[in-house]
């Protein structure tokens, strides 16, 4: 059964992409929401790596020979209260007779001491998270991953395959059904909308001496699909 709707699973995946980037192009300031996103842990490490704070920290330290036990002392660098991403205060220690400093966020549980604490020290400049199964981030990576992939599959290789037997009538009930849920992918994004022109000719049977004008217009819509596109990542990368 699922070997048998395949193509239309593929077909359907590239829809989803295809109406994402529908929503990326005609809104540039959510555009960066297709992009998997910080988590919360990932914000609260770059708050504690924050440049100002560690130049301070620095600053210090180069004057005093050790970090200062209060992070109050470096005020001037770091305006106000360090806190992480859930919003709670972040706990400045030192350690090692004041030559290693520590940041440490309570985490989403709010509470210190707990698995879900982050912690950075200065000596390793590193960042520790908490120890969380990675295979829902693995398992979203790739059904990310599949969006666009299935997009250009169906752009690249199933359409024009598709197109070419129906243009020159090596046709069947499957490839029929094929044809026109591409039809309706390349309805759902505007960069495809100039395939419908070839595509609504290669609907019906063409006679043999119009199959190559066809041939030629599909090809030609293609090359400006791959105009619109780089126009639309140059966008994307701007946004």
């Amino acid at each position: 059964m699922i070997k048998k709707y395949l193509i239309e699973l593929v077909i359907g995946l590239a829809l989803v992409c295809a109406i994402g980037l529908d929503a990326s192009f005609f809104n540039k300031e959510t555009s960066h929401t297709l992009l998997p996103q910080p988590t919360k842990e990932e914000q609260t490490g770059d708050a504690m790596k924050s440049l100002l704070l560690r130049q301070g920290l620095e600053f210090y330290k180069k004057r005093h020979s050790q970090y200062p036990e209060e992070i109050e002392a470096v005020r001037e660098f770091v305006k106000e209260q360090l806190r992480d991403a859930w919003g709670n205060p972040i706990k400045y220690q030192v350690a090692n007779a004041g030559q290693v400093y520590i940041l440490t966020s309570s985490g989403e549980d709010a509470e210190l001491g707990t698995k879900d604490d982050v912690r950075y020290r200065s000596d390793t400049s590193e960042v520790v998270y908490s120890k969380r199964s990675e295979i829902p981030g693995i398992l979203g990576t790739i059904a990310f991953l599949f969006l666009p992939l299935s997009y250009l599959f169906c752009l690249v290789v199933l359409s024009p395959w598709i197109f070419l037997r129906r243009v020159f009538q090596q046709v069947d009930k499957s490839s029929s059904r094929i044809y026109v849920l591409l039809m309706v992918l390349m309805a759902a994004c505007p960069f495809t909308w100039l395939n419908l022109i070839p595509m609504a000719f290669g609907y019906r049977s063409l006679q043999k001496k119009n199959a190559f004008l066809a041939s030629v217009l599909f090809l030609a819509t293609n090359i400006s699909i791959l105009i619109l596109s780089y126009f639309y990542f140059q966008r994307f990368r701007s946004a």
